[in-house]
Formats: structure tokens, C-alpha cells, sequence
């Protein structure tokens, strides 16, 4: 999984202005979601027995899960530039299990995702509530 996010991270350096870019990063969001995962596992299983490991998976994940969240925000954007709002809205659902992923690895980092979901949903309500 590491190597399909560095090879998506490569490829959306390489054509960041190319249209292909925007599934790059829909690929580079899922593989962070599934290396998300498999740490957040990781780290339950290192809280449990073997609690020295956590601060690194903590910080591991953390990494992976913003640069997950900033692909996925960056597809949205060129979604909706595009005009295709299915695939915006995707990528905006795709932020959101990354953003809560992340918080569910990373203890101390929960205030902030918090937050920023709580103003993205207000933000995306018709009326704004």
C-alpha cells in the first residue's frame, strides 16, 4: 500500500495539471483509507501489547491520513471544477472516512477533526445550520 501511495504521489506530481491527476488522487485517497486501516489495527493491537510502538504508528498514521485527506480534498476541488459533482461528493465522502480515521488513530489529533467535520457538514447544509 505504501508503494501504490508513493507511486500516486509521483504520478500526481508529474501531471498535477493534467485531468488523469484528479483519479490519481482518488487512487492515492483509497490506498491511504486501506493503509489507514491496517494501521489503525496496527495500533489497537499495540495499545494492547506492545504500547512502545504507538507513538511511531500514531505518527505514521497521521501521515498517511493527511496526505490522504489532502488528496482527496484536491480531487473534490478538480471534480467540481470539472462540473462532475458524483465524483466531488465522492471525494468529499472519501475525506470524511479519512479525517475520522485519522482522529480513531491518533487520540491527541481528535479536538481538530472534530471540528473541521463539524463545519464542513454545517458548511454543506442548504442552509448552512
Amino acid at each position: 500500500m505504501q508503494d501504490a501511495i508513493e507511486k500516486s504521489s509521483e504520478f500526481v506530481d508529474r501531471y498535477s495539471g493534467e485531468p488523469v491527476a484528479a483519479k490519481a488522487r482518488v487512487t492515492m485517497a483509497d490506498a491511504c483509507i486501506e493503509f489507514g486501516n491496517f494501521l489503525n489495527e496496527e495500533l489497537e493491537l499495540a495499545r494492547e501489547e506492545n504500547p512502545d510502538k504507538v507513538a511511531g504508528l500514531e505518527e505514521e498514521a497521521a501521515a498517511i491520513f493527511r496526505k490522504g485527506v489532502e488528496a482527496a480534498k484536491n480531487s473534490e476541488v478538480a471534480f467540481k471544477n470539472e462540473g462532475n459533482k458524483i465524483e466531488q461528493f465522492v471525494a468529499m465522502l472519501r475525506r470524511g472516512i479519512l479525517i475520522r480515521e485519522h482522529a480513531r488513530a491518533v487520540p491527541k489529533d481528535r479536538t481538530y477533526p472534530v471540528r473541521r467535520g463539524i463545519g464542513r457538514v454545517r458548511g454543506a447544509h442548504p442552509r448552512g445550520r
